[in-house]
Order: C-alpha cells, then structure tokens, then sequence
C-alpha cells in the first residue's frame, strides 16, 4: 500500500503550494491541493478495502487516519455549536453585536447571524486542509522530503519566469491563474482578481514582485518560508538558495519578517556558533559601507513607512476594527467565537479570536506548540520546529489564511516525526496502543 501512497503524495505535493488556479473557475475554493485533501479520504477507504488489508489487526495498527479525522469532526463540530449556541443566545438575550462594520466573507446581509453560508464552506476547505495533516501524520516517510523540494521548485521558477517576463516586455505573463474572488460584504475591500499583480520601481527600473501561483508576493511568502527553512536544514544548498532568492524578490514584509526570524532563532537553537550566522554577519559588515546607498531604497520599499501605506493603514484598521468587535462581545462569544469562516480581517490572530474565540485560538496554538516542545532538536528537526514558528508568527500578525496547505504540511510532518520518534522507544517506555484501541491485538499480526 505504501507505494500507491507514495504516488498520491507525490501529486499533491507538486500541486499543493497553488492557489491562483481553480479546477472549477466558478466554484471558489476548488484549488488542486484542497480537492485532492477531499479526495484523499475515499482513497483510503478505497486501499483500506482491499483483500490484503482487511485484517481486523491491520486495520486497528493502521487505520490512525479515520481515527484522527473523527476526532477533528467531533471537536471542530463541538467548538462550532457552542459558537452558534451562544450566538444564538446572546441575539435572543438582547446583545448588542453587529456584523455591519466586519468584513464578512459571505455575501449574505449582515443580520443573519446563524449558519451564514461562509461557515459551511470555510469548514469544507479547513477539513480538506486538515485532511493533508492528517494524511502526512500517519503515511509521511522521509522519501517525501524530495516530492515537497520538487513542488517548491515548480512554483519558485513559475514566479521567476513572471519576473524576467517583465522585465522584458513589461506586461504579465502568468497563463495559468483563473482564480477570481466574487466578493462578500458591501465594505469588504479585500475581494476581486484571485491574483494580484504588482510593480515597483528599483533604481529606475520597474520590476514585478513575484507572486507566482499563489495569488499576490506576502501569499507566495507564506507559503515559501517553510520550504525554504526546510530546505536548509534538508542541507539542499541550491534549493534553499534558490527560494530564497524568490523570497527576497517578493519586496514583502511578510517575507522579510519569516526570514529575520529565522536567522534569530537560529540563534536559540544554535547560539552565535552557527555557520550560517557567522556568514551573514562577516557578508553583512564587509558590504554594508558600500552597500548603505543601495539599501535605503530598498528598506523604504518594503519596511519604511509601511503604516502610511494604503495597505499598512488598511491592515490596521481592519485589525483595530474586528479587535474592537471582538472586544464588545458577550463572555461565552469570546470564548467560542461568532462562527467559523464569518469575517475575514487581515491578520490570523484578530480574525480567529472573532470567528473560533479564546479557546479556537488557544487550541490551534497547540496544536503549534506540542510538537516544538516534543521534538527532539536534531538539524531536520529544528527545521521543521523553526518552521512551524515562523508559520504561526508570519500568519498571525500579517497573514488571514488558515487553509493555506504548507502549514497543514508541515503540522503534520512535526506530529509523523513525533510518532516516529515514539515507536523507536523501548517498548516498556512506548504508549499502549493496543490498550487505547480497546482491543486485544495479537503480537506480530499488525502487518
């Protein structure tokens, strides 16, 4: 079975990074990497189904993948009812909550409080993202690691080739993306084209930031930062330099925030004897006197007076507006929220707090946090840990997307690991999971 998996994988990997592109360009949402995060659940089923894994030991050893999905259901369907519970609760009661000033991501009037139709389709991409967590958590084998390298590539050079497309003849070359957000609230001013194209001017020549598959530069980013971290601790010299070549073409703040916190938590992990530091400093302090000209441009692009920015202010204020909604509402909504996928604001940490409330926040900082603080630090691991930090910090302060696969990639790479590292206890020291399944499995029947 492994090898039909090994094949899936291979497939989605390549395909999971994009997000400009739709199967279905009318059906928002039908990205090849969410669809095949649905489609991977009946072709489980489907291998599960035949003659040589139908022993009930078999199953019960391997059959995690079922189990772990359930478990998701039944908690994400219990935080959601205690939302609209409350919700419900709080209208009946008298509250004063209004959706008129949030920025919804449904086009339903801002009066319709419960099961407005974002909640089911925001729940349908977040199962099918954590579908691939899931997927990787219990199949994932390090020969992967070259699938995942392979899919980063493919979109690094796609953003390159848009890049040296125009600067050659000054017009966009992507042929690819379809994608096109139809919008939702009357004040939502983050709707339209699926793939935001943007110049800017470098020592006089206009170049395009690049954005490659995944719809605008701090989107392409998000997604890069991790495999780019990866990368370098895979010790994939050309790769990593590659991305990140892309990464610092993107003039992002997002991506210069992931990279400047990497370099400093190589120096948790490292302290000041690693390689890659010493080197960057030495580059640093020889090249800045000649350099201090040409950096200054380039600072005022990307970071300097980013808060005078249409898009600085913009972030802002939605942050402030949907922090101040969350900040009024009655004690059990902030708990559990408003309803998962309702508003959109520009940053992960105030649109959680409004949707899934302290304790969404809470465990989806967990789920985060466990595994940094479980693994053991050896180089891929501190990868994939420093990896998972930047993810969470990039995501909450200046990115709104949950479903974004990369970080339901790397969640569930950090959790096989975990798993990983448990079966190679001794087995007096390993979890008893015959006694967790309940049944008695006789020894040497788990295939």
């Amino acid at each position: 079975m492994q090898p039909t998996l090994n094949r899936f994988f291979a497939l989605w990997a390549f395909l999971l990074p994009v997000t400009s592109f739709l199967i279905v360009p009318s059906v928002p949402g039908t990205t090849p990497g969410l669809m095949l995060g649905l489609a991977s659940i009946p072709f489980v089923l489907f291998l599960y189904l035949g003659p040589q894994y139908r022993s009930r030991a078999y199953l019960a050893e391997k059959g995690f993948f079922f189990r772990d999905l359930l478990g998701f259901c039944l908690l994400f369907g219990g935080l959601t009812a205690a939302a609209q519970l409350s919700l419900a609760l709080a209208v009946d009661g008298g509250a004063s909550i209004s959706f008129e000033k949030l920025t919804l991501v449904s086009d339903e009037d801002w009066r319709t409080y419960l099961f407005r139709s974002s909640m089911f389709t925001q729940s349908l991409y977040l199962f099918a993202a954590v579908a691939l967590a899931v997927f990787v958590k219990n199949y994932y084998r390090p020969s992967w690691n070259r699938y995942i390298l392979y899919g980063a590539l493919v979109l690094c050079l796609y953003g390159i080739y848009e890049f040296v497309y125009f600067l050659l003849f000054h017009e966009n070359g992507d042929f690819v993306t379809n994608r096109v957000f139809k919008g939702g609230s009357e004040n939502n001013p983050l709707t339209g084209s699926g793939s935001l194209f943007q110049t800017m001017s470098f020592f006089g020549i206009d170049m395009m930031r690049i954005k490659s598959l995944t719809g605008e530069p701090s989107m392409y980013s998000f997604t890069v930062l991790p495999l780019w971290i990866y990368a370098i601790h895979l010790r994939k010299t050309f790769v990593h330099l590659l991305l990140l070549a892309s990464l610092l073409l993107t003039f992002s703040t997002t991506a210069f925030i992931g990279i400047l916190l990497y370099l400093a938590l190589r120096v948790v992990f490292f302290k000041l004897r690693d390689r890659y530091l010493l080197s960057a400093l030495v580059v640093f302090l020889f090249a800045s006197p000649f350099a201090l000209g040409y950096l200054q441009p380039v600072y005022e692009a990307v970071l300097g007076n980013k808060s005078d920015t249409d898009s600085g202010l913009l972030r802002q204020t939605l942050m402030e507006r949907h922090l101040d909604f969350f900040g009024q509402l009655p004690l059990f909504n902030q708990l559990f929220g408003v309803g998962f996928g309702y508003v959109r604001s520009a940053d992960l940490w105030s649109t959680f707090l409004c949707n899934v409330g302290i304790v969404g926040v809470a465990l989806f900082t967990l789920l985060f946090l466990v595994p940094i603080l479980k693994l053991k630090n050896d180089y891929e691991n501190v990868g994939i840990k420093c990896a998972l930090i930047v993810i969470y910090a990039t995501a909450m302060i200046a990115v709104a997307e949950f479903s974004y696969l990369t970080t339901w990639l790397f969640a569930g790479m950090a959790y096989a690991r975990m798993r990983t590292a448990e079966n190679r206890l001794p087995a007096a020291a390993r979890p008893d999971r015959r006694a967790r399944l309940g049944k008695r499995i006789p020894a040497g029947n788990g295939g």
